[in-house]
């Protein structure tokens, strides 16, 4: 939908790490930045 491959995901209590392509990572970055500052 997004565009970017989720390779992995970590999941804690305190949060969640994606595992991410390289070539992926500032996309996402960027796309989770936007949707959190709405």
């Amino acid at each position: 939908r997004n565009g970017i491959e989720l390779v992995d995901a970590l999941f804690s209590r305190d949060g969640i790490v994606l595992i991410l392509k390289d070539d992926q990572a500032p996309l996402a970055y960027e796309k989770l930045r936007s949707e959190i500052s709405r």
